[in-house]
């Protein structure tokens, strides 16, 4: 029994590996843009039949996050929505500098991920640690 005619073109594999490149949007918001099925994409990276699209969508992932990285950026320098028009003036707008704050959080989180080496949590070891067990039965 045939499964369903897969949708895969060089022309599709391209423009799914520039939309991650470029962008923080995930596969998932890739797919429904562009009217494909996760499912079918996974398959095509994971079949080994189009090795060409899995090499290229891995460097695309790794490029997403340098583009995180730049809109990480952006958003701290975008002080548009920082203060509302109120009763007394203007005031601050806790809620859009929440918004931007999570906004933030999860892009550095993602291209940590993403580009561990690049953007990960930098874990620097120091010193010598003597460890002295005494007085322990392991049954």
């Amino acid at each position: 029994m045939a499964g369903r005619p897969s949708k895969y073109t060089p022309e599709i594999a391209d423009t799914i590996c520039e939309l991650t490149a470029t962008t923080s949007k995930s596969l998932r918001s890739i797919c429904n843009e562009l009217n494909l099925s996760v499912s079918a994409v996974l398959d095509w990276l994971a079949s080994g039949k189009y090795q060409e699209f899995t090499d290229k969508y891995a460097r695309a992932k790794t490029m997403q996050a340098d583009a995180m990285f730049e809109e990480i950026i952006e958003i701290a320098d975008d002080e548009a929505k920082d203060l509302l028009d109120g009763e007394f003036g203007q005031q601050g707008n806790a809620a859009a500098v929440q918004r931007a704050k999570l906004r933030v959080d999860a892009r550095k989180w993602a291209a940590s991920k993403l580009a561990p080496k690049k953007y990960g949590d930098k874990i620097e070891h120091t010193g010598n640690v003597d460890v002295q067990i005494t007085g322990m039965k392991i049954v």
